[in-house]
């Protein structure tokens, strides 16, 4: 997985996360990357923050950890909530969120709510059998159409190992009532 630092056609600037450089040019040529602030498709890539990976733990340096792709996680979803400054400027674990820390968490779960609501209305569902019926429909033995069901962590790399573009969704926190 790769953090981009992307760029609207109205310079604003945001980080989402891809499989590859591979992945983020695929999917922006299909108009599956807009921008967060005004939602424009017209994304490029910004200047990019060498990312060095360590021995052994195969982590970044530089602060923060590499990712799991076994944990559900998002990608490619603009998460603009990584400051643009570096490492130094990051929150300890320890440290309280900051007010605008949790108006940009709200943002993106709302906007990832809708993602979810989009796809659950316009996409099939096709259950525990999501890993096969991408697969069929990346190599052509199924109709090409919107999907959305469960696979595991192990899965999810098969898929992106070999080369299906898809997008895990989070799970997200309930709604409070």
């Amino acid at each position: 997985m790769i953090e981009l630092t992307l760029v609207c056609h109205d310079g604003h600037r945001f980080n989402a996360w891809f499989p590859d450089n591979a992945a983020f040019d695929s999917q922006s040529e299909r108009g599956l990357v807009s921008c967060p602030d005004c939602g424009s498709l017209k994304v490029s890539k910004g200047l990019q923050r060498p990312s060095v990976v360590g021995g052994r733990d195969r982590s970044r340096s530089g602060g923060g950890g590499g990712i799991d792709p076994s944990a559900n996680a998002a990608s490619p979803v603009p998460a603009n909530l990584t400051p643009q400054s570096g490492p130094e400027s990051r929150p300890s674990a320890s440290a309280p969120a900051s007010a605008e820390q949790i108006a940009q968490m709200h943002a993106f779960v709302t906007a990832m709510r809708r993602v979810k609501a989009y796809v659950e209305q316009n996409f099939d569902d096709v259950g525990q059998e999501f890993s096969e019926e991408a697969r069929k429909i990346h190599y052509g033995e199924s109709e090409e159409r919107g999907i959305y069901g469960q696979a595991s962590g192990d899965e999810i790399e098969e898929l992106i190992d070999e080369g299906i573009d898809i997008m895990p969704l989070p799970k997200l926190p309930e709604l409070d009532s």
